[in-house]
């Protein structure tokens, strides 16, 4: 189920259709949909929550609410 991990919400009230999100996702877990033209998770197991989607898109519709840090100390 897709609710199972965090992936980024997408307000698609908000959202122009212009295909940022989907151009910047390195691992194309984000793409544009045939039929309506809006960005949906594709591929959401793929998705490594790297906020480019967020960062790209003009028109704020796109938040990563969470903040991923790693433990690098043993």
């Amino acid at each position: 189920m897709v609710n199972d991990f965090a992936l980024p919400i997408i307000d698609l009230t908000l959202c122009s259709g212009c295909g940022a999100c989907a151009a910047a996702c390195p691992e194309h877990a984000l793409m544009m949909t045939v039929d309506s033209q809006q960005p949906a998770f594709v591929e959401p197991y793929a998705c490594t929550y790297c906020t480019e989607c967020e960062a790209v898109c003009p028109e704020n519709a796109i938040h990563c609410p969470l903040t991923i840090t790693w433990n690098t100390e043993d």
